[in-house]
């Protein structure tokens, strides 16, 4: 089971920051315009600063190409 922890949202692409309780992870989900980017970009990490870091550098990188 995953719950949503936060939403980094850029002009074009969200970062998805989930708690995977069943897993004890956090799982970043990347989207561009309301559509899922699959499991490519897909991050996974035991720390919640990490996914939290890496869902706004992500979304910042993203938009600036």
């Amino acid at each position: 089971m995953m719950r949503l922890i936060k939403c980094v949202e850029g002009a074009e692409y969200t970062a998805k920051v989930y708690r995977n309780y069943h897993w004890d992870e956090y799982v970043v989900k990347y989207y561009k315009n309301g559509k899922y980017l699959g499991e490519g970009p897909t991050y996974y990490t035991d720390a919640k600063d990490d996914a939290l870091h890496t869902a706004s550098y992500q979304v910042m990188r993203f938009e600036s190409k």
